[in-house]
C-alpha cells in the first residue's frame, strides 16, 4: 500500500528533474541517471514565476481574510 501511495510523488519528482528531451519521450522512464536542473533554471529565468506565486499568495490570503 505504501508503494502505491508513494509512486505518484516519486514519478513527479523524477519527471521534474529529467532533461526536457526525455520528459516528452513516448515511453516514461522510472529510473534515470542523467538528471538535470534545466527545467527549474528555465522556469525562474524565462518566466516571472515568483511574481505569479506572490500574486497567488496575495489573492489567497485576501480571500481568506475577507471570508
Amino acid at each position: 500500500m505504501l508503494l502505491i501511495a508513494l509512486f505518484p510523488p516519486y514519478f513527479m519528482t523524477i519527471t521534474a528533474f529529467h532533461p526536457p528531451t526525455l520528459s516528452f519521450n513516448r515511453t516514461p522512464t522510472l529510473f534515470s541517471t542523467d538528471l538535470t536542473l534545466s527545467a527549474f533554471v528555465d522556469l525562474f529565468t524565462k518566466f516571472p514565476y515568483l511574481t505569479w506565486m506572490a500574486n497567488t499568495a496575495i489573492v489567497s490570503v485576501s480571500s481568506t481574510i475577507f471570508s
